[in-house]
């Protein structure tokens, strides 16, 4: 499974440092007729394998990308949520039994880590969080997270994203706000835009990261918005509800956590991202559909299926 493998996730977060820098810190519808009520069985739905040669990089290394579980556990322990997650986990057709197999399934490719880009679990219960933990830690790939809507929002009680980010302190050590690593040449960005907002401190951040002159690589839960979305995200949702998506029923955009318009500090993150040479790609999910475009000339946007249907996305890094 690569070098990582020998190191615990404490000592690799430990052993590769912050870098020179003082940084701180929606699916794939088959048309089949299924059992609603059965886990999604095998075959497993790679997408396409994706091979990006990146000039910067210092040598090859690959990931898997995951994103959109939907875990659905709820017990005793939050009895108002009971009933709700009974009904989504049937939506979701046992979106647990569903993440186990693909696990191991995942386990048995090369693979130098694993990106899983938020809604790991549909809401954010007692028994999710547990069961998710089992999932992480079986993982044999280093791996690395970053939030969705789901992870807070929604059902959650409370509504809160800062407290149920210090919840997920039973994950991973890793910061969730906005967390970079430096690997074979290459930055890897860890952004939070779960709420379909950038704040002024993740736009610094990221400017002074893509300044340094390494390339860098993207993973955040929600995609931007670019042309060829719009009508694939409008059909499926029904508003666009990715960043830059602009306001048009208020009433759902608000009930979306979207706030009610488009805050200047992610206007000028859209405006940076779809202009600075530093960012080489983007992978997201949130969409539970494929989909891949440029959000600049030459620089692609991949957004991943949901893994609830057994959706993942292979992808190679080299130098160019």
């Amino acid at each position: 499974m690569g070098w990582m493998k020998d190191l615990s996730r404490r000592d690799f977060l430990s052993s590769v440092g912050a870098g020179t820098l003082s940084l701180a810190i929606a699916g794939c519808d088959t048309g089949e007729r299924i059992d609603p009520l059965s886990p999604v069985a095998a075959p497993f739905k790679p997408t396409a394998k994706v091979t990006l040669k990146i000039n910067g990089a210092s040598k090859p290394f690959q990931f898997i990308h995951l994103t959109d579980v939907h875990l659905c556990e709820c017990d005793a322990r939050n009895p108002e949520l009971i009933e709700f997650m009974a009904r989504r986990k049937n939506d979701f057709r046992k979106p647990e039994q569903t993440a186990r197999n693909l696990f191991n399934h995942l386990n048995t490719l090369e693979s130098d880590f694993m990106v899983i880009t938020g809604d790991l679990v549909d809401v954010p219960t007692r028994a999710n969080l547990e069961k998710a933990k089992k999932l992480l830690d079986s993982i044999d790939a280093f791996w690395w997270f970053t939030m969705g809507n789901h992870e807070w929002g929604g059902r959650a009680i409370p509504r809160d994203r800062e407290f149920w980010s210090s919840e997920y302190r039973l994950w991973t050590y890793q910061p969730l706000n906005w967390y970079y690593k430096q690997l074979h040449g290459i930055n890897l960005l860890f952004l939070d835009n779960s709420n379909y907002q950038i704040t002024r401190d993740q736009l610094t951040r990221t400017r002074v990261l893509l300044d340094t002159g390494r390339p860098c690589i993207m993973f955040a839960h929600i995609p931007i918005l670019i042309d060829t979305l719009v009508k694939p995200v409008n059909d499926r949702w029904g508003m666009p509800i990715c960043i830059g998506g602009e306001p048009v029923d208020m009433e759902r955009r608000l009930s979306w956590d979207m706030g009610p318009t488009i805050e200047p500090a992610t206007r000028e993150f859209l405006a940076l991202v779809r202009s600075h040479p530093g960012m080489k790609a983007i992978f997201s999910g949130h969409l539970h559909f494929n989909h891949t475009d440029e959000y600049q000339p030459g620089y692609p946007q991949y957004v991943t299926g949901a893994a609830y249907e057994n959706v993942y996305r292979r992808v190679t890094i080299e130098p160019a």
